[in-house]
């Protein structure tokens, strides 16, 4: 996102006795980060950029919205359910050249949603749900002066490696089969129960078992007993929840399945 040298505030939002300097000045950051109509900052980088704690900072975008200056956005995952980004967006009103250079911003009655390439504008019944929907491709609601929407658009197929045969597949899936199912009894709010349903989970996690035994050199057996310790010790239940993630890198330089295999063959 591109960083404006100044941000703004207007006389509604300066003069406003409901808003304190704090909230003000996170409204002027918003002003500085908007990016074609919008800002997706997250409260880290505001905490990061004024020293107040993200519940803080959480707090003065809950303000300015009650008091209107701006509308917020959260994008879901209509699969998943899980968060995928916010969207703030100002109601001072304001002309933006979109498809139709007519079409103005001034409250969440009336609205502007950029999502994708393309911004439309999202009307809204007196109720307060969308008459029409910004994209074809997302699902909005309204509530508590919030509006929500979940993408409906399908992620990418995560198709097997050519190199996996038939015996080698029925192995790494015995893997892949044991720690999800273990993994949803113990942590069922954050590993799903439906786990079996998600093809591209599947793949991909036989994917990362299967370098990690031909291109990192594990030996087969051991990465099995690994992560079936994992499973079991304290810290790595809760920070393994997925296959996906273990030829990602650590802090360290290691992948988290090195780390892992580091501490089992230590004990």
């Amino acid at each position: 996102m591109k960083h404006a040298y100044m941000g703004y505030i207007p006389s509604n939002v300066r003069y406003d006795k409901e808003l304190s300097c704090r909230d003000k000045m996170i409204y002027c950051e918003i002003t500085a980060t908007l990016d074609n109509g919008y800002c997706i900052k997250k409260n880290r980088y505001f905490s990061k950029a004024f020293g107040y704690s993200e519940s803080s900072i959480s707090k003065s975008i809950t303000q300015l919205r009650r008091c209107g200056h701006i509308n917020v956005n959260i994008e879901k995952d209509e699969l998943t359910n899980k968060y995928k980004k916010r969207y703030i967006w100002i109601t001072t009103p304001q002309y933006s050249v979109v498809e139709n250079s007519n079409i103005k911003v001034s409250t969440s009655q009336d609205s502007v949603v950029e999502l994708g390439n393309k911004r439309r504008q999202v009307v809204f019944n007196s109720d307060q749900t969308p008459i029409a929907d910004a994209s074809p491709h997302h699902i909005y609601y309204y509530t508590n002066n919030i509006i929500h929407s979940k993408s409906n658009k399908k992620p990418l197929e995560i198709k097997l490696l050519k190199d996996i045969n038939e015996k080698q597949y029925e192995y790494l899936y015995r893997i892949v089969r044991q720690f999800y199912n273990k993994q949803s009894r113990l942590h069922s709010k954050l590993v799903s129960k439906h786990w079996s349903q998600d093809k591209n989970l599947i793949n991909e996690s036989i994917n990362n078992l299967f370098k990690l035994i031909t291109i990192d050199k594990f030996d087969d057996t051991e990465v099995w007993s690994v992560i079936e310790w994992a499973t079991y010790n304290d810290f790595w239940s809760k920070n393994l929840l997925s296959l996906r993630s273990l030829r990602k890198k650590s802090n360290n330089g290691l992948t988290k399945f090195a780390n892992i295999y580091s501490k089992w063959s230590s004990e």
